[in-house]
């Protein structure tokens, strides 16, 4: 899940919040057998952020691909309608694309948010204070794709998973 590379140093601690909430599910997985990404692991000690609203896109993204449910999750200085706006966008190809030497060094941009290629049913997005990805980080975007979690995607993700 770590997305390293040639990707701002802002971003690849986006993507170290991430990886740290992969970590802590590592093992957990759906009836198939298939990994339970973002999955709230059972620390009540961590704060969590709600669902706010989904976005219907496709994988993989198309500018009009509607199949799957995402779940949008944001935290920070950010709407909810401006997240679900920000990764509908990317998720059908309205961003600016940025391609790096890799997918892991290639990105999207979208109305000053910096988003990572998707990963296995998961799409982040950061508001940097200035592109590319200079911090403070502003707010924090995350879309799950709901077909991949056995009952559904969860109404509560950790904090540390934004």
């Amino acid at each position: 899940m770590a997305r390293v590379g040639i990707l701002p140093a802002a971003c690849a601690a986006l993507v170290a919040l991430v990886t740290a909430g992969a970590s802590a599910r590592a093992g957990a997985t759906t009836a198939g057998g298939a990994p339970a990404a973002g999955r709230a692991v059972a620390n009540a000690a961590t704060s969590s952020v709600p669902s706010c609203g989904y976005v219907h896109a496709s994988v993989p993204y198309t500018s009009h691909g509607q199949a799957e449910k995402w779940r949008v999750y944001v935290k920070g200085d950010a709407s909810c309608a401006t997240a679900v706006k920000v990764l509908d966008a990317v998720m059908h190809l309205r961003g600016k694309q940025h391609l790096g030497s890799s997918e892991a060094g290639s990105y999207f941009t979208y109305d000053g948010w910096l988003c990572p290629f998707g990963d296995m049913g998961t799409q982040t997005c950061e508001l940097p204070a200035h592109l590319p990805a200079h911090p403070p980080i502003r707010a924090h975007a995350l879309a799950l794709d709901c077909t991949t979690f056995e009952r559904g995607c969860p109404a509560r993700v950790p904090s540390a998973e934004l």
